[in-house]
């Protein structure tokens, strides 16, 4: 009897340890878990505090650019409406030159003389009778116009490109000189 008792409490002691021995590998996968836990907050907080600093770095980038690319915009119109103000003074003294030189009457050509509201001259000789200019010897294949072109319409934001002098050679092309193409 004392055998059987003594069998019994050591296999109570057997289930009792055994289950112990659950419940600490529990206990400790669980304060494994909590730990793990633990570090994943650290990890994704420390992310957290990264990409915050990431995208306040990342909009001052951009609003550095944008303020970059104002300040560029500004001073391309500002150099623009500068170069084109040039231009256009420039473009009034060759042309008023040109309708001087071209004016029958020298002594009557003014150096005030508006380009957009005159009547273009009439020619010195009816067709057939002469050139209106004397013949020169130059180069190329270019004839001598008999009158001043009529005046063209402009439009803003173009230039028109720069006409020729009556007894040279054209030119080389330059696109620089007719500002910036839209599209």
């Amino acid at each position: 009897r004392v055998r059987s008792e003594q069998s019994k409490y050591e296999g109570m002691q057997r289930q009792r340890s055994s289950v112990i021995n659950k419940y600490k590998r529990a206990y400790q996968e669980f304060l494994d878990l909590e730990a793990g836990l633990q570090s994943a907050k650290n990890w994704y907080s420390e992310m957290r505090e990264t990409v915050e600093s990431l995208e306040k770095n990342v909009q001052t980038f951009v609003h550095n650019r944008r303020a970059e690319g104002a300040q560029l915009l500004d001073r391309m119109d500002q150099d623009r409406s500068a170069s084109k103000s040039n231009q256009a003074e420039l473009e009034q003294e060759r042309l008023r030159g040109l309708m001087e030189r071209m004016s029958v009457d020298p002594a009557k050509a003014s150096p005030q003389t508006s380009t957009s509201n005159r009547p273009t001259p009439a020619p010195l000789f009816q067709p057939g009778q002469g050139p209106r200019y004397p013949q020169s010897n130059f180069q190329g294949q270019y004839q001598v116009p008999t009158s001043p072109p009529p005046n063209q319409a402009t439009y803003p934001g173009y230039s028109s490109p720069p006409p020729q002098s009556t007894f040279s050679a054209p030119m080389a092309y330059n696109p620089s000189q007719y500002g910036r193409t839209p599209g």
